[in-house]
C-alpha cells in the first residue's frame, strides 16, 4: 500500500457484533443532502451526524469526487508539480500553508465549498467514536452504485441505544495519483486535521478488508486525491 506513507500504529482489529434494527433517523438538510444520526459525538461531547454519501456522489455507493487535501475542486491530475500542481506547495520547495495550523480553514474545506457552511470535513477527533467497535459495527458488504455496478465497502451501523440500525455505507474507493485511480477495494478518506507527520502530509481515516481487516487512522501525502465524507452539527 504505497499510498500510506506512514501508517500509524493507531490501527485496530474490528470485531463485528449484530445489533437490533430500528428505523433510521435521517436529517434532511438544505441542498438536498441528507445526514444520518449515529448517536456519536466529537471529543468535546458535541453531537455530529454523517452524510449519507461522499461529496460528488449520486448515491451512497458512488465513489464521488477526489480531492487533494486543502483543495476544493476535483482535477484530472494529482501530483506535487505540473501537471496537476498541488495548491499549497511542493515536497521539494516546501508547503506554503498549513505548516503550523492543524485544521483546514472553511475556505479550503471541500465539504464546505461543495455543500455549504452546514457541512465540513470530519476531524481526527470526530472519528474516535466512529471507529470505536463498542459504538459502531463495521460490516464488509456490497452495494450498487448509480451506474448499476457492485461496489465493496463497509456498512457502519450504530450500536448506541436509540440509534441502533442507523447506518452509512463507505465505499472502498481507493485514491487518485497522477491520472490514475489506484487500490480500489481499499478505503481512505481525508480528515480536516494535520496532527501527525510532516508538513507535506495530512490525516485520514483508513479501512481495509482485503488487507488484514484494518480500520483506523493514517496519514498520507497532501497532493493525493481521496474522497471526503462530510459531517454536520445541524
Amino acid at each position: 500500500m504505497k499510498v500510506l506513507t506512514k501508517l500509524l500504529i493507531i490501527l485496530f482489529l474490528c470485531s463485528f457484533v449484530s445489533c437490533k434494527k430500528e428505523e433510521p433517523q435521517i436529517i434532511d438538510l438544505s441542498g438536498g443532502v441528507e445526514a444520518i444520526d449515529l448517536g456519536l459525538k466529537d471529543l468535546h461531547g458535541k453531537p455530529i451526524k454523517w452524510a449519507i454519501m461522499n461529496i460528488g456522489a449520486k448515491n451512497d455507493a458512488d465513489f464521488g469526487s477526489y480531492f487533494a487535501w486543502g483543495e476544493t475542486a476535483e482535477k484530472s491530475n494529482y501530483s506535487w508539480d505540473n501537471p496537476g500542481e498541488y495548491k499549497w506547495g511542493t515536497k521539494i520547495h516546501g508547503m506554503t500553508k498549513y505548516t503550523s495550523d492543524r485544521y483546514l480553514e472553511p475556505s479550503d474545506d471541500a465539504a464546505t465549498a461543495m455543500w455549504g457552511n452546514k457541512w465540513r470535513t470530519p476531524s481526527l477527533y470526530d472519528i474516535l467514536e466512529f471507529t470505536d467497535q463498542d459504538k459502531c459495527e463495521w460490516t464488509w458488504t456490497t452495494r450498487t452504485n448509480s451506474d448499476g455496478k457492485e461496489v465493496k465497502g463497509y456498512l457502519v451501523t450504530s450500536k448506541i441505544d436509540g440509534y441502533k440500525g442507523n447506518s452509512i455505507f463507505l465505499p472502498a474507493a481507493g485514491y487518485r495519483k497522477g491520472t490514475e485511480t489506484e487500490l480500489i477495494g481499499l478505503g481512505s478518506y481525508w480528515l480536516s486535521t494535520k496532527m501527525h507527520g510532516k508538513d507535506s502530509e495530512a490525516d485520514m481515516i483508513h479501512f481495509s478488508f482485503k488487507y488484514s481487516k484494518v480500520i483506523g487512522f493514517a496519514i498520507s501525502d497532501r497532493y493525493l486525491g481521496f474522497p471526503v465524507r462530510a459531517v454536520t452539527e445541524y
